[in-house]
């Protein structure tokens, strides 16, 4: 969050959405599969706050708050999800930093297509955007990126797209997995395919919420819960140090919440401040 504020605010989203089928590659059984998504993940709408709770000794950011707005709807055949950040950023030598960013995502479980788009706003302009679209096929995905500038790309094979990923993590944590590998594209930044790397530890007591009424619902829960920790790495580059970490505590219906990020010389916190679950949609 993913160190200039630029990065970090654009790994905000990213972690989120890669965390929120074992391998798709294609093919009808793949797709069969991976239909499951629909019937398993709850949408809902969740509020975040978001705050600096850790830096190294020599480390440049001094303050990060804010909050995200985060609602990820489904559909008859696929996943929308947008994220609305508020954010201020505190560095030495500069003066405070007010962002405002949107991220969009529609992740296609019929045809295994992906759209994306990212607009981040400071001082009332624009000034960075991102937009493009992706689909998983026989031989590899292949991304098309017409902003900021038109480019095309083809990743080998096998690669997921996020609702995937945490579709795959909750099946592992179900089925008494405690690690689980794949390769992740959300197209939110340049960095391509990524890979993220997962423990997964069992809860054996809940959690208590202390945040008031606003997380009831979210304390209400019944189903299974695990804590989960992910370490994200460029494809490739699996022996460096990561790219950044997250730990967090994931319900099987997909909900995240009591979000740690780790870049290594400081980390973040995100917090459900209150959550609203959405109508499944009619389909026959």
């Amino acid at each position: 969050m993913p160190i200039q504020h630029t990065r970090l605010c654009q790994k905000l989203g990213a972690a989120f959405c890669m965390v929120l089928m074992s391998s798709v590659t294609g093919g009808h059984a793949a797709k069969a599969e991976y239909s499951s998504i629909l019937q398993d993940m709850v949408g809902h709408k969740a509020v975040y706050d978001i705050n600096l709770i850790k830096t190294k000794p020599g480390s440049k950011v001094i303050s990060v708050k804010g909050q995200v707005t985060y609602e990820a709807r489904p559909d008859c055949v696929g996943w929308s999800s947008q994220f609305d950040f508020d954010m201020e950023y505190v560095y030495v030598d500069n003066p405070p930093l007010k962002m405002k960013s949107t991220i969009v995502s529609y992740e296609n479980v019929a045809d295994q297509s992906y759209n994306f788009g990212l607009e981040r706003t400071a001082l009332g302009k624009v000034v960075d955007t991102r937009k493009g679209e992706a689909r998983l096929e026989d031989d590899g995905l292949k991304v098309h990126v017409s902003a900021p500038k038109d480019e095309n790309n083809i990743y080998d094979a096998p690669v997921i797209f996020p609702m995937a990923h945490t579709f795959n993590l909750i099946q592992k944590a179900r089925a008494g997995k405690r690690f689980y590998s794949a390769d992740i594209y959300d197209g939110f930044d340049d960095t391509g395919v990524m890979n993220v790397n997962a423990v997964i530890t069992s809860l054996d007591e809940r959690l208590a919420y202390n945040r008031g009424a606003d997380v009831t619902a979210l304390a209400a829960l019944d189903g299974e819960y695990w804590r989960v920790n992910l370490g994200y790495f460029a494809r490739g580059d699996e022996e460096a140090q990561s790219i950044y970490e997250l730990r967090g505590t994931l319900y099987d219906n997909g909900v995240l919440d009591d979000v740690v990020l780790n870049y290594h010389d400081y980390e973040i916190s995100q917090e459900i401040k209150s959550i609203e679950f959405l109508p499944a949609p009619a389909c026959e």
